[in-house]
């Protein structure tokens, strides 16, 4: 939410983000809560975890790389910690039998 509230900020000109925005705190009461409370947060790399039906339990960080001529566009890039047992995982699923 807050994530959306920043980018919104960056994009004047975006009028379908505008609409789409509009419509949610219209149709939506808990949309609506969350948009009046104004939380807008920086991004920051950080470590998630997921839980694949195959793989299991895999932690891996991420980072987001900015697209220099276009800030309101960003590329969120998640990779497990080298030789860890979510690198195996992951490793796992690419190689699973089609």
């Amino acid at each position: 939410m807050g994530c959306g509230r920043l980018r919104r900020g960056c994009v004047v000109e975006c009028h379908g983000q505008e609409a789409q925005i509009d419509e949610l705190v219209t149709t939506s009461p808990h949309f609506a809560r969350l948009w009046e409370a104004h939380e807008v947060v920086e991004f920051r790399s950080s470590l998630r975890r997921y839980h694949h039906p195959l793989a299991g339990d895999i932690e891996v960080s991420f980072v987001r790389l900015a697209v220099q001529e276009a800030p309101w566009l960003s590329l969120v890039c998640h990779f497990p910690v080298p030789g860890s047992e979510s690198e195996r995982r992951l490793r796992g699923l690419v190689t699973l039998p089609g």
